[in-house]
C-alpha cells in the first residue's frame, strides 16, 4: 500500500477496519471502545468519526445499543473515498504559484486513481489473517460480567458490634463568655 501518510489517514483506515471487524450483522460498535483498541482518546475518535459519518461512510445509531456501522458495503468503498473524507483539497490555506498548481493537480489526480483501485474490504480481510492486530471478538459484552465470582455474606454470618458509652464532662468556666456575664463570674 501507501508507505507514507499521515497520522489522521492511517486513524482512519484503521478505524473503518475495526467497524468492519467488529460490527458483525450490522450490530453497531460503540466509539469508546474503537477508542480503547485504537488506543485513541475519545474525543479524537469523535473527530475522525464525525470525519467519516460526514463522507457517508458510516452512519450512527443512537440509543442504549447504539454505535457506529458501515453505510455500504466495504467492497464498495475504496481508500480514494477514505482519503477524500480526511484530506480536504478544496480547503487550502496556501497559495500555489501557477507553474507548481499543475504539478501539485497532476500528483492528486494520480494519488485519487491510485487509491480508488484499492478496496477497505481487502485491507480489513487482510488485518483479520493477522491475529496480533485485532483482538478476540467476544460473543457478547454481558458474558464478561457473568464470569465475575462475587462473594456473598452466609445467610448466618453476623456482625460484631462494639458498644462505647461517653461520659460527658462539665466544662470548667474559665471566663466570663459575655460583657453581661461578667456579673455571674464575679460572684
Amino acid at each position: 500500500m501507501l508507505k507514507y501518510i499521515n497520522r489522521s489517514l492511517e486513524q482512519t483506515i484503521n478505524t473503518l477496519i475495526d467497524i468492519t471487524a467488529y460490527s458483525r450483522f450490522g450490530v453497531p460498535v460503540r466509539a469508546i471502545d474503537i477508542a480503547k483498541r485504537q488506543h485513541l482518546s475519545l474525543s479524537r475518535m469523535e473527530i475522525v468519526l464525525s470525519a467519516l459519518k460526514s463522507a457517508y461512510l458510516i452512519r450512527a445509531a443512537k440509543g442504549r445499543r447504539g454505535g457506529y456501522y458501515l453505510a455500504k458495503d466495504p467492497q464498495s468503498m475504496t481508500m480514494k473515498d477514505v482519503f477524500l473524507a480526511v484530506n480536504h483539497f478544496r480547503s487550502r490555506k496556501a497559495v500555489i504559484a501557477d507553474f507548481a498548481k499543475e504539478i501539485v493537480e497532476s500528483f492528486e489526480s494520480h494519488m485519487r486513481d491510485c487509491l480508488s483501485k484499492i478496496a477497505v474490504a481487502s485491507s480489513s480481510k487482510d488485518a483479520r489473517t493477522r491475529p496480533f492486530q485485532i483482538e478476540i471478538i467476544p460473543a457478547w459484552d454481558s458474558q464478561k460480567y457473568q464470569l465475575q465470582e462475587i462473594s456473598k455474606k452466609g445467610k448466618w454470618d453476623t456482625q460484631s458490634v462494639l458498644i462505647t458509652k461517653a461520659e460527658l464532662q462539665k466544662a470548667e468556666k474559665l471566663g466570663p463568655n459575655s460583657i453581661f456575664d461578667f456579673s455571674n463570674y464575679i460572684q
